[in-house]
């Protein structure tokens, strides 16, 4: 019979097969564009082509929408995106997971996501630059302000929201919530009344304080921008070097398993299985760090374009500090580019490995 420490060694197993699922490569279809409307691109490759309704959506897409502008896409799973004016939606091309889940970031602007409701469904993941959604069987939307922040609002079903701090909350029917960047406490749950303020004009309001006085904006993303390399770049590190010593003592056990050295082989597993509790969210921490250093620069370019488009408050003088400030990123470029080949190699070379010899020990 099954004891619990074997049941629990199979339910983290499970987990290393879900947080270390294969990177799909680079451009394996992921949905497909439904309506376009307005002046809407896709940008594939370092190119930017204009986007038409059939087309399809790739792995590392990112669909921009101009003024006046949406697309609606078809991700499968009878799952619809709406990517409204003047917003940035990604594709994560570190999806879909093992376990049939995916996800996609909204780096900056309003989108709407349908789906039909679902409590067997797979999970989808959509990231911001201040928080995670888990989302399944749920029509919400989310609002990403040039700062940063963030406002999930929940029609039907539920979504569990998670702050880069650490704070998680689930929002539920008619609900919303509001995570300003960098806020790693206060998760406050309040009634949503689109009458009051829909997500749009959540969005318009921020964007026209920030584009007053933008640089306040651009400093503290410029600051967060260094500070999140030189932390994502220490945690590769010393994830790589757990994901090495893990693999390492995975084949000692099977060593011991195939000497008949039961008493050690159950020992070294027990370590194997401490040892992934850390691994584990230190990969995912990985892959959110990197991705929200990606975030960043993008919205330092929104706040650019946006300043200096027609009709903005936002003082010549300022642009000129805006511009200033973009270039200080240009120092760490070179460890953001390090950081991000370092977590595709430890998703498409290490991870493999890892759930290989973890795999053989069930």
């Amino acid at each position: 019979m099954l004891n619990k420490a074997v049941l629990g060694f199979g339910a983290v197993l499970m987990l290393v097969l879900v947080v270390t699922a294969e990177p799909m490569a680079k451009g394996e279809v992921e949905g497909r564009l439904l309506k376009v409307t307005g002046t809407v691109t896709v940008e594939r490759d370092g190119k930017t082509m204009p986007a038409r309704p059939g087309m399809e959506i790739l792995g590392g897409d990112i669909i921009v929408t101009g003024a006046k502008s949406d697309a609606a896409i078809d991700l499968g799973s009878s799952r619809i995106v709406t990517v409204k004016e003047r917003s940035h939606f990604a594709i994560d091309e570190s999806g879909p997971e093992r376990d049939g889940s995916s996800s996609a970031m909204v780096y900056y602007g309003v989108v709407y996501v349908r789906e039909p409701s679902q409590k067997q469904g797979k999970q989808f993941y959509l990231q911001t630059p201040s928080a995670v959604a888990g989302v399944r069987g749920t029509n919400f939307g989310i609002a990403v302000a040039p700062d940063g922040s963030s406002r999930f609002a929940v029609e039907e079903g539920e979504i569990s929201v998670e702050t880069d701090g650490g704070g998680t909350s689930t929002v539920g029917v008619m609900q919303e919530v509001v995570i300003e960047t960098g806020d790693q406490a206060k998760l406050r749950v309040e009634q949503f009344r689109p009458e009051r303020q829909s997500l749009e004009n959540w969005r318009g309001e921020r964007l026209d304080l920030i584009l007053r006085r933008p640089i306040l904006a651009v400093q503290r993303l410029t600051f967060n921008i260094a500070a999140l390399v030189a932390r994502g770049a220490r945690l590769l590190v010393d994830t790589e070097k757990l994901m090495n010593q893990t693999i390492e003592a995975a084949r000692k056990a099977m060593g011991f398993k195939h000497i008949g050295q039961g008493e050690l082989y159950n020992q070294q597993r027990a370590r194997i299985f401490a040892m992934l509790k850390v691994l584990l969210p230190s990969i995912r921490q990985v892959v959110r760090i990197d991705n929200n250093i990606t975030a960043r620069k993008r919205l330092l370019n929104v706040i650019l374009t946006e300043a200096t488009a027609q009709g903005s408050p936002t003082p010549p003088r300022q642009v000129k500090m805006i511009q200033d400030n973009i270039k200080k990123i240009l120092v760490v470029e070179d460890e953001a580019q390090k950081l991000h080949e370092g977590r595709l190699n430890l998703m498409r070379v290490k991870a493999p490995e890892l759930r290989k010899t973890i795999s053989d020990l069930i």
